[in-house]
């Protein structure tokens, strides 16, 4: 084709997409339909990242309630092992506790409330599956932590139920993702489980003293004794 012919074509289809530009300038109802379209697509868009988003909000409410959840029982747990160090409420192991199962360790909480604070942070740069990987990470510790909890820890009031997850919310794809946010209020609570330092004291003197478990054993022991003095006295006779 010669640089003449090239031209005349060039030109041609200018001429013809510059005249379907005109006819749809002069045609309303065809823009109105481009129009439509466009705007059809922007909403779908606008649909899909709202759905995230709401999932993000769901699943960030979720952990903002476990960490509170986790906070109380931790707190419980620390009166518990300060009274029982002071050598107070010695009657719950009359009542047939297990000393095991009596020991409070608070510090256990720090685990869990560590990894819904590391979900909180994805899901607030925008990261919906990871956010949700973590949250799944997180139930499974919290999980682990009620198992320990002491029988003798007051829990009547609180939700232990770790299926109250959004289940729907946590159903999401490699790679999803949402719109960032700023890091919602309750997600601190997780620095105050970490700042925790009440590890189950250790039990004083008086304490001891008052020990049902400890004075069991040292009669025991006394007893003990006293049979092999009364047979050692036998046999001098």
């Amino acid at each position: 084709m010669s640089e003449k012919a090239r031209k005349d074509t060039k030109a041609m289809a200018g001429l013809q997409e510059g005249g379907a530009r005109a006819m749809l300038a002069k045609d309303p109802q065809s823009q109105k339909l481009l129009g439509g379209a466009k705007s059809l697509g922007n909403a779908e868009m606008k649909n899909k990242l709202d759905g995230k988003n709401a999932k993000r909000d769901e699943m960030l409410a979720f952990l903002c309630k476990r960490l509170g959840t986790m906070r109380s029982v931790q707190e419980r747990e620390a009166a518990q092992a300060t009274k029982k160090a002071m050598g107070q409420d010695r009657n719950l192991l009359k009542d047939g506790g297990d000393k095991a199962n009596f020991e409070s360790n608070p510090l256990k909480w720090r685990i869990p409330a560590q990894v819904y604070e590391q979900a909180a942070t994805a899901l607030c740069q925008g990261n919906l599956h990871r956010g949700s990987q973590l949250i799944e990470k997180a139930m499974a510790e919290e999980k682990r932590c009620f198992e320990q909890v002491s029988n003798h820890i007051n829990l009547a009031d609180i939700d232990t139920g770790i299926g109250s997850a959004p289940e729907q919310a946590l159903e999401t794809s490699p790679g999803e993702t949402c719109g960032e946010c700023a890091t919602p209020e309750g997600v601190d609570v997780a620095d105050e489980i970490d700042r925790c330092e009440s590890e189950a004291p250790k039990m004083t003197d008086g304490a001891r003293d008052m020990d049902p478990i400890r004075e069991e054993e040292e009669e025991e022991e006394e007893d003990k004794g006293k049979g092999q003095g009364g047979a050692g006295d036998t046999k001098k006779a």
